[in-house]
């Protein structure tokens, strides 16, 4: 037992031996959040759907390009007709 110490101390004074990182703290954990949904082409109503924030916050940015998009196809006519 005295030898594993011992050895123990002289490999953590040893400058020449390999440096161990410390460990990287676990992710942490994505909360999820559910919301109502009006359901297209149904009779029930409507239903819930449940996703990570970071699904949401990508579906959002996801429409926003579209709509965005869809924005500059109406921009990009120089002069409207009868005007």
């Amino acid at each position: 037992m005295i030898l594993t110490i011992l050895a123990s101390w002289a490999l953590a004074s040893d400058p020449s031996a390999p440096q161990v990182a410390p460990a990287t703290p676990p992710a942490k954990k994505e909360r999820m959040i559910c919301r109502t949904m009006e359901l297209t082409g149904t009779r029930m109503g409507s239903g819930r759907v449940c996703k990570r924030e970071s699904e949401w916050r990508k579906d959002k940015e996801d429409a926003e390009h579209v709509l965005n998009g869809r924005r500059d196809l109406f921009d990009a006519s120089p002069t409207r007709p009868g005007g």
